[in-house]
């Protein structure tokens, strides 16, 4: 297994610990946290655009989704 594999499978698990986190389905998951449906399914196959595994950004976007759902839904919402 290469390191570039291995960035893309962390970044699936976060998408999908996430996503999990949620409790939402990928299209409403993406609804509640503002991004398109094709790239939450991206992150959950472990693409990310020209990054392999992921930008700093992304990552910790899910470390904090995952940590607080509900907050984050609310905070986006109210934005």
């Amino acid at each position: 297994m290469t390191a570039d594999d291995r960035a893309r499978g962390h970044l699936a698990y976060l998408a999908r610990k996430a996503r999990r986190a949620s409790g939402l389905s990928d299209d409403a998951f993406a609804v509640a946290y503002g991004l398109p449906p094709e790239t939450v399914r991206d992150w959950e196959n472990g693409h990310h655009g020209g990054t392999v595994g992921g930008d700093p950004a992304t990552l910790a976007y899910l470390r904090v989704i995952a940590a607080m759902p509900e907050a984050v839904a609310n905070i986006i919402r109210a934005a």
